[in-house]
């Protein structure tokens, strides 16, 4: 899958090593593979050595979440060591994928397709961080008219997943919605982090579809990650 360009927000205040948590919207392909999609490392962070304990509680955190992430709307947090040493670790696989997809894309700490990782040297389980965010772009991938109806319909598609998803365990939801003038008919998926109460889910998607009205409009798609949540709709062929 191919992007035309990259809007990067990325801001941190916190002594943490942490990659993104997604919320995407996007024009939906049929994807052949896994893909990367983004790296973050906190700029502000303090740097851990080769021989350092920290490294090696990080190391048994990979371990914890690539063995033990669950294929079914796979999801896993967990910690190992002692402060200050201590690491938190967090993955979330795509509500929609096989576990071997999964399992894959777990072997490396950043952003696919189908899945993610964060790692942190704070406890961040159940908290939303709209510090780090980033936005993908591809309007080379539209074949229709974007106008302020498709944006409405899109971002009540958004709307209605996010309560779906909230009023469900997995947290996660799928949908489509049609938009006549352009007789185009959108499809959507809306995910969570298992880590977050349905309350926080709910907020982190509120935040993210305040963000997306603007890129929709001059873009026709856009996905925008953010720690918390994933989101993506647009047309479904």
């Amino acid at each position: 899958m191919g992007y035309a360009g990259f809007l990067i927000i990325s801001s941190s205040s916190s002594p943490t090593f942490s990659l993104l948590m997604i919320l995407m919207i996007m024009i939906i392909q049929t994807a052949s593979g896994d893909t990367d999609l983004q790296f973050n490392c906190s700029s502000t962070s303090e740097k851990y050595t080769e021989s350092s304990t920290y490294k090696s509680n990080l190391l048994n955190v990979l371990a914890d979440l690539k063995n033990n992430t669950s294929p079914n709307h796979g999801f896993r947090n967990t910690s190992y060591g002692r402060d200050p040493d201590r690491v938190y670790g967090l993955a979330l696989c795509r509500g929609d994928v096989f576990s071997f997809d999964c399992q894959i894309c777990q072997l490396a700490i950043y952003w696919r397709e189908y899945c993610y990782v964060k790692y942190s040297n704070v406890d961040f389980f159940g908290q939303i961080d709209t510090d780090n965010k980033f936005i993908m772009v591809n309007p080379n991938n539209v074949s229709y008219s974007v106008t302020k109806n498709l944006t409405a319909v899109a971002l009540g598609l958004l709307s209605n997943l996010s309560k779906n998803a909230t009023a469900n365990n997995h947290m996660f939801a799928t949908g489509k919605a049609f938009e006549p003038q352009e007789s185009v008919v959108l499809c959507g998926m809306v995910q969570c982090s298992g880590d977050l109460s349905k309350h926080s889910c709910s907020g982190c998607l509120d935040y993210a579809m305040n963000q997306l009205p603007k890129y929709i409009t001059e873009n026709g798609s856009a996905e925008l990650f953010s720690p918390g949540a994933r989101t993506e709709t647009g047309s479904c062929c």
